[in-house]
């Protein structure tokens, strides 16, 4: 494999990895003026998040096979410009079902970068180093669900809720032009053809399914996310409806969130160099078990809100991260599969998760409260089985 700046490629994969989740944060201070706009319920257009996750995840699986049949940059520039196109496609949708319809196809193409990005965090560097490489681009990643609701606020406020679309197309021709630019030309041969040994697919599955690891890292992945996305479909309402704030000044608010996670992954970077992952992952999981005992607070006031998410976000910021990496890194030497699996569970289970939530519970602080609560007490029981285990 030739020789290429590390540098080029991180910023290729943070692209990557932002490109996809910017699409489900941008217009979630929105979501009120978008509802008014279809004339739908607020648990019809909380559905546009979910479909979109939804396709997020399934698409995932089908693009881990794609890069073993036909190469990751050519998998990853047909997912691009998918993905530009649906983002146009939703900005000018006029009704909700082809709104839906759009925001389907838009999680289809996403999918390409959360997963090409992981594959090649995979391919090109060690798995001592993987985890270092994902605390470096996380904190960036990070900045989207702060950054892409205050410019999704600000767009909305001073031109019209159509504009969040318009620029995420705009940052996918971004990401486009960088695939274009920095990924090798190595990357658009079949992975078969630089592997020495070639494990069928069927095989390659088998093997995950037998690594109880992997399993473990995976599920304490989807179990912080799941959490995440909850506080993004039900805080816009709240927000909204509790705390009487306009979508310009909700956006904000999400801003202390990406700090913490900013400052759990700089302090996870530290840490590596004298501590295991597993110590790490698990300091992580107890910060978003105080986080959920806090949330169970009756009422709480706006900044006690904000101050039981931001300690909750600490685990997205250490634990989410190297469980990503020690699930994809296991030992079942299956990366592109392992990387589609993971990226399915891990976005499927939060689009899924999120909508019966609030379809069922409706929109409150105490229904998110108690959802984080028991995803974060089952992530720290997980983890200590997985330690004795």
């Amino acid at each position: 494999m030739e020789k290429y700046s590390n540098f080029y490629l991180i910023l290729l994969i943070t692209i990557l990895s932002m490109f996809g989740l910017i699409s489900s944060d941008i217009y979630i201070p929105t979501l009120p003026a978008i509802t008014h706009f279809f004339a739908v319920s607020e648990d019809e257009i909380t559905f546009s998040i979910s479909i979109y996750l939804i396709a997020l995840a399934f698409s995932q699986l089908v693009y881990g096979v794609l890069i073993e049949r036909f190469g990751a940059k050519y998998v990853l520039i047909t997912g691009i410009i998918i993905y530009i196109f649906s983002s146009l496609a939703c900005g000018i949708s006029n009704t909700y079902h082809l709104f839906i319809i759009f925001r389907l196809i838009q999680g289809i193409g996403a999918a390409s970068g959360l997963v090409v990005g992981r594959y090649i965090i995979s391919i090109c560097f060690p798995k001592e180093k993987s985890a270092y490489i994902y605390a470096i681009i996380y904190p960036f990643v990070s900045l989207s669900p702060a950054i892409a609701p205050l410019i999704g606020g600000y767009l909305s406020t001073y031109f019209h809720w159509q504009s969040n679309f318009i620029f995420i197309a705009i940052f996918g021709l971004f990401a486009l032009f960088l695939t274009y630019k920095i990924l090798p030309i190595s990357f658009s041969q079949q992975p078969s053809s630089r592997q020495k040994t070639k494990v069928c697919l069927k095989e390659s599955i088998s093997i995950l399914f037998k690594d109880i690891n992997f399993w473990i890292y995976t599920c304490i992945v989807c179990l912080i996310y799941q959490a995440w996305f909850i506080y993004l479909t039900q805080s816009t309402f709240i927000f909204k409806n509790i705390y009487f704030l306009s979508a310009k000044q909700a956006g904000w608010l999400y801003l202390p969130l990406s700090f913490g996670i900013i400052i759990a992954n700089y302090s996870t970077r530290k840490l590596l160099r004298f501590w295991n992952s597993d110590h790490i992952i698990l300091f992580g999981l107890i910060s978003f078990f105080i986080g959920g005992i806090l949330f169970i607070y009756p009422r709480p006031s706006l900044a006690y809100f904000i101050l039981s998410m931001f300690i909750v976000s600490l685990a997205n910021g250490s634990s989410l991260s190297l469980a990503v990496a020690a699930a994809i890194n296991s030992k079942h030497n299956q990366t592109a599969i392992a990387s589609g699996i993971l990226g399915f569970l891990q976005i499927g289970s939060a689009g899924v998760i999120s909508y019966l939530i609030s379809h069922i519970f409706g929109q409150s602080i105490e229904t998110l409260g108690h959802s984080i609560f028991v995803l974060s007490s089952l992530s720290i029981i997980l983890f200590i089985f997985k330690l004795f285990r």
